[in-house]
């Protein structure tokens, strides 16, 4: 999966392979303003590439955890680029208007705050007490979201980046925006392979919920907020396959989703 800066102009004596020809047309791209917040740089080219540099905005601390966070939301930015294009494609008036670029953004960024509130909600009473921090802090919370919304607010992320991720872990209602529609949906087909809706989130409930329950330990996150959010999660995918004329797992398929093309 390549995710390639916009092609540079090459010098009169310069020539380029086929392949790199081929790479240069594909859709997927990082702006130098991303690469930097991802501990690249201007010259970088490949998103791949940034695993190890990057991942620490997932959390350095635990590295593995890191890149796993990172290859999730590089999954999740195909899975929305390839749905926003297709209903930009099919010419659906909600989401004719959708800018590419910023959509891979914000579905790149999506989880920017994921570490920062595992980390709070694992805190001791008397430390959450001391940096303001609700004793109930859960990291699947509205201050986790406004956290990540106000950091890419001041790194100049237009609105439609930041405004893509408010409240879009576990929605307790829909939220009347293209672009977290399509970033919602692609988030519930990326695990560390992308996979159809009902898929992802059975494995979410097993992992979050049934497990832990079955270990005597508090679910990651409640069953009843669990099932709001899937009957909002799929009532968003409902939409998008229904104006795409097709299901989750035939997309998966027909544009490879799951490939290394």
């Amino acid at each position: 999966m390549n995710f390639e800066q916009p092609k540079r102009e090459l010098q009169p004596d310069q020539v380029e392979a086929p392949e790199a020809q081929k790479r240069a047309k594909e859709p997927h791209f990082i702006s130098s303003r991303l690469l930097e917040v991802l501990g690249g740089t201007k010259d970088a080219t490949k998103a791949g590439d940034l695993v190890d540099e990057g991942a620490y905005l997932w959390g350095a601390e635990d590295r593995d955890k890191g890149k796993g966070i990172f290859r999730h939301v590089l999954l999740t930015s195909r899975v929305a680029y390839f749905l926003g294009k297709s209903l930009k494609d099919k010419g659906a008036p909600e989401y004719q208007d959708i800018d590419l670029k910023s959509l891979v953004e914000g579905a790149i960024l999506h989880d920017v705050t994921k570490l920062y509130g595992e980390d709070r909600e694992k805190l001791s009473p008397e430390l959450k007490s001391a940096i303001g921090i609700d004793e109930g802090f859960r990291e699947i919370s509205s201050q986790v979201d406004e956290k990540g919304v106000s950091w890419l607010k001041d790194l100049g992320f237009p609105p439609e980046v930041y405004e893509a991720i408010r409240g879009h872990d576990f929605p307790e209602a829909v939220v009347e925006n293209p672009y977290w529609k399509i970033i919602l949906l692609a988030d519930y087909m990326s695990s560390q392979e992308i996979m159809p809706v009902k898929k992802r989130l059975e494995d979410i409930k097993t992992r979050w919920i049934d497990q832990q329950i079955a270990k005597g330990e508090e679910p990651r996150i409640e069953p009843e907020r669990f099932a709001i959010a899937q009957e909002n999660i799929e009532k968003v995918a409902k939409e998008i396959f229904d104006i795409l004329g097709t299901e989750d797992e035939k997309f998966i398929e027909d544009h490879k989703l799951n490939s290394d093309e």
